[in-house]
């Protein structure tokens, strides 16, 4: 459980990332890749509905960002937030 003012940070891979891409749709935004783990696909809007709107959260930072993974390219989006405070 988030105390009040206290901050999540959350990185995960958006449509954009090769596994995600090679992987079969399982539900929103759900997807199975080819070595059994179930992956959540993070986007701006996914973030914005379901994480900062239905939370009351107040978005600090987001930010798209790729490297090199083993021998494979990435592609990630990772944001800041924090929850209101109550005083």
């Amino acid at each position: 459980m988030l105390k009040d003012g206290g901050y999540i940070m959350i990185e995960g891979k958006n449509l954009l990332d090769p596994k995600i891409q090679k992987s079969k749709t399982v539900a929103d935004n759900l997807v199975l890749d080819s070595d059994g783990h179930l992956r959540r696909i993070w986007t701006k809007d996914y973030i914005m509905e379901h994480i900062i709107k239905r939370f009351n959260l107040i978005l600090i930072e987001l930010n798209l960002s790729s490297g090199k993974r083993v021998d494979e390219d990435s592609r990630y989006v990772n944001f800041i937030a924090q929850k209101h405070g109550t005083k």
